[in-house]
Formats: C-alpha cells, sequence, structure tokens
C-alpha cells in the first residue's frame, strides 16, 4: 500500500514535467522526491497525527507542488506555446477509459488505509462517492459557463470529474454527512475546472510556470480545499483519540498543510536546480514534446501514384 501510494505522489509530480524533461532528470526527481515525500509523511503522520486518510496533503498537495517547483525551474522561453504538446480529439476520447476507471475505483484509494473494522473506512467509500458525483455534476455546468461557445471541452471531463476524490481525501473518514460530501465534490469540480480555463493561462504568463497536465488543477487545488475541509469538520468538534479537543485537532490539520507546502517547495526546488547540471541528458527546445527521440515513431509513405500526381 505504501508503495502504491508513493508511485501515486511521483505520478503527480511527473504530470507538470511531462515532455520537458528526459528520462535521466526524471529519474534523479524521483530519488529526490522519495526523500522528501517520507520526510513529510513522517512529520504528518507520527509527529502531528493528522487525519489524511486519502491523502490530499502526503499525496495530492505534495505530489503537485513539489513537481510544479521542479517545472519552474526547467522553464525555457519559449516553450508554453509549442504546438506539440496539444492532443488529438481520438486520443482525447481514448483517454476518458482512465478517468472511468479512477472514478470507479477512486474510493477504494481513499479508504484503503483503514481497518476492516474501521468504521471511518465505511465513510470514507460514501463520502468519496458523493464527492465524485458532485464533482462530476459541477464540471459539466462549469465547463459549459467557461468555454467559448459554451460547449463541454474534453480537458475538463478528463481531469475535474475527479477532483471529487482529490477533495475527499483528508475529511473522507469524517462525519461530514452527504450534504457536506456532495458540496465539498462540487467545491472542486468548480475549482478544477476555471483552473483548467482560467488560473492555468494566468500562472503561465505571470510567473512562467508550465504545467503540461494542469496537476496544479485537479490535485494540487482540490487538496488544499480538501485539507481546509477538515479544518472546518475538525473546527466543529470532531476529533480523534489523539486529540483533546477539535480546536486542537483542527490546528495540527492546518500545520500540517503548512507543513506539506513547505517541504514540497522547497524540496521541489532544490531537486529542479540539480536537474538543470549540465552533467545530466537535457531536452533541447525543439526537443520538447516530441516522442521521435526515444520511441520509434510509424512513418507515413507517400503511395508513388500519388506522388506523381
Amino acid at each position: 500500500m505504501e508503495a502504491e501510494f508513493s508511485c501515486g505522489t511521483v505520478l503527480i509530480s511527473f504530470g507538470a514535467v511531462l515532455g520537458v524533461a528526459s528520462p535521466v532528470q526524471i529519474l534523479i526527481m524521483i530519488l529526490f522526491e522519495m526523500v522528501f515525500y517520507k520526510l513529510n509523511a513522517w512529520i504528518l503522520l507520527s509527529i502531528f497525527s493528522v487525519s489524511d486518510i486519502g491523502g490530499s496533503m502526503v499525496i495530492h498537495a505534495f505530489g503537485a507542488y513539489f513537481g510544479l517547483a521542479v517545472a519552474r525551474c526547467l522553464f525555457k522561453r519559449g516553450h508554453i506555446d509549442n504546438p506539440a504538446e496539444g492532443g488529438e480529439y481520438h486520443s482525447d476520447i481514448f483517454s476518458l477509459v482512465g478517468t472511468v476507471f479512477l472514478w470507479i475505483f477512486w474510493p477504494s484509494f481513499n479508504s484503503m488505509p483503514g481497518g476492516d473494522n474501521d468504521p471511518g473506512r465505511y465513510l470514507a467509500v460514501m463520502n468519496t462517492y458523493l464527492a465524485l458525483c458532485g464533482a462530476c455534476m459541477m464540471t459539466y455546468a462549469t465547463s459549459i459557463w467557461a468555454t467559448p461557445h459554451r460547449r463541454i471541452t474534453m480537458e475538463h471531463v478528463q481531469n475535474a470529474t475527479l477532483a471529487g476524490g482529490v477533495a475527499m481525501g483528508s475529511a473522507a473518514s469524517m462525519p461530514v454527512t452527504p450534504f457536506g460530501a456532495l458540496i465539498i465534490g462540487a467545491a472542486a469540480g468548480v475549482v478544477s475546472t476555471c483552473g483548467y480555463s482560467f488560473i492555468k493561462p494566468a500562472l503561465a504568463n505571470a510567473i512562467n510556470l508550465h504545467d503540461t497536465c494542469g496537476i496544479h488543477n485537479l490535485h494540487g487545488m482540490p487538496a488544499i480545499l480538501g485539507a481546509i475541509a477538515s479544518v472546518v469538520v475538525c473546527a466543529a468538534g470532531y476529533h480523534t483519540s489523539d486529540f483533546a479537543t477539535g480546536t486542537e485537532m483542527a490546528n495540527y490539520q492546518l500545520a500540517g498543510l503548512a507543513c506539506t507546502l513547505g517541504i514540497s517547495l522547497v524540496g521541489g526546488t532544490i531537486t529542479g536546480m540539480i536537474m538543470n547540471i549540465p552533467l545530466w541528458e537535457q531536452l533541447e527546445l525543439e526537443e520538447y514534446f516530441e516522442d521521435g527521440k526515444y520511441w520509434e515513431m510509424e512513418v507515413y509513405q507517400v503511395p508513388v501514384e500519388h506522388e506523381k500526381q
């Protein structure tokens, strides 16, 4: 289980540098990220005793902001508007298969750390499904509003429909009530969709932050929303046996979020600077988002009769 969570963290960070980092640089990122990831997880779970059964802070927030810090360090002028970055319509449709699998199995992911007889495990399954439903409904509604010509965007459907599962990670085992789970998921769907439409291009223009797969929109902001939701629930009175009052637990939940953001950003910056050392293989600007450097590509041959014509 811990191996799966570790791989998930790396996979999230990989989405920020996809197409702009060489395989050697990615291997270096993985090696350093695991050290910072385990340090952050140890502080949050062993020292702060935060409630984060689905990993909103430990997995999603950490992986997202670590990857974004690395991406900022790897930035080169001119690669934000690269025409090779975009996907094709048939590949966008095919990728929905992955979205469906994630949507179905996200409750299992969020509830897995719970014990067999732990009531919080069953709460996590129910809350996650409801949050996913809320995110799915609001993704379609927000996509129509945020897109020119009032049409649904495939990028939003692929990603923002899953934001409810991310946002439900910290408070999944808490008694947020079905209504609360729907609200958390709906808010995550709105935030994630607006992130793809407005926040992602704004960050690219303002601070030269290039986020290939939009991990800030699917994992970063919904994870922060989920952590804040857990703080609100604890402040309302909920607490585990590790804490005397809900207010005390709420403070530790907030400290866990701050610790995650600090370690991920600092660790990602250090890792990005190491990846920029000329000793490692690096991609040139014209090689960004191109598969031909590492993969054998099928070359279309023009028929002879067409060539003569």
